[in-house]
């Protein structure tokens, strides 16, 4: 079975805006897509590496976009 690029990029993006700066999903998708094969764990397990520990997920004084 093959993955969809495209869907799984947007489920992702989704499921990260909220918690990424835009350079940061961007880069990670950079990251991913020049991984082969794709692995949506790994990428995940990228994306928590990303995030920020030291402060909360969602910044109120950043415009969600």
């Amino acid at each position: 079975m093959r993955v969809d690029r495209r869907d799984t990029k947007m489920a992702v993006i989704v499921a990260t805006s909220d918690r990424m700066t835009r350079s940061q999903l961007r880069e990670c998708q950079v990251e991913r897509h020049l991984t082969k094969p794709f692995d949506l764990g790994q990428m995940m397990a990228t994306v928590a590496e990303l995030l920020p520990m030291d402060r909360p997920c969602r910044q109120e004084t950043e415009p969600v976009r």
